[in-house]
């Protein structure tokens, strides 16, 4: 009897040790792939400025659909989650080949999207496109300028994220 308790106490530490690594595990991978926090850094605490601009990439494509369908709260969404990554990059202080990447993004990029956040504010459908624009060949000339002009961004064609809906909710109607 007391051999069966004894493995089962074994059986039960086994599991607790187990269940317990795969959760620090699941976190690991979890902190790596989440887009504002430290693990963007190399271990040597460089900045990784390329995760930051797919993140960049990434927000400006739903953004685009999101101001297509004219889905304003979306839009606006899309439009801050840009301006974090921004000023995340121009927090860093980020030198690349001996190019202020965040300096220019603070000159360059930072005030096409202020100017798109104001038109998304404004539910401008009209204005959209000329804003989104602007955004585009502001990076595009960060990229030009910091020596990355083999880097071009375009309205996407078709959005890289294709399971979520971007047209506004349709209101729910109730039933009398």
């Amino acid at each position: 009897m007391k051999k069966v308790v004894v493995l089962l106490l074994c059986a039960a530490l086994v599991t607790v040790v187990g269940c317990n690594s795969s959760t620090n595990a699941e976190k690991d991978v979890l902190a790596s792939t989440t887009a504002h926090d430290e693990s963007e850094e190399h271990e040597e605490g460089e900045y990784e400025l390329a995760m930051a601009m797919g993140h960049l990439q990434r927000f400006a494509g739903k953004l685009w659909f999101a101001g297509s369908q004219e889905n304003w709260e979306l839009s606006a969404f899309y439009a801050h989650e840009l301006e974090e990554v921004m000023e995340e990059v121009i927090d860093h202080d980020v030198v690349d080949d001996g190019k202020n990447i965040s300096q220019l993004m603070e000159q360059m990029a930072l005030p096409s999207l202020e100017y798109m956040e104001e038109i998304v504010k404004a539910k401008n459908s009209s204005e959209f496109e000329s804003a989104y624009l602007g955004l585009v060949n502001a990076c595009n000339s960060c990229h030009a300028i910091s020596d990355h002009g083999f880097i071009e961004i375009i309205v996407p064609s078709t959005p890289s994220i294709t399971n979520q809906n971007y047209a506004p909710k349709k209101p729910i109607a109730l039933e009398n």
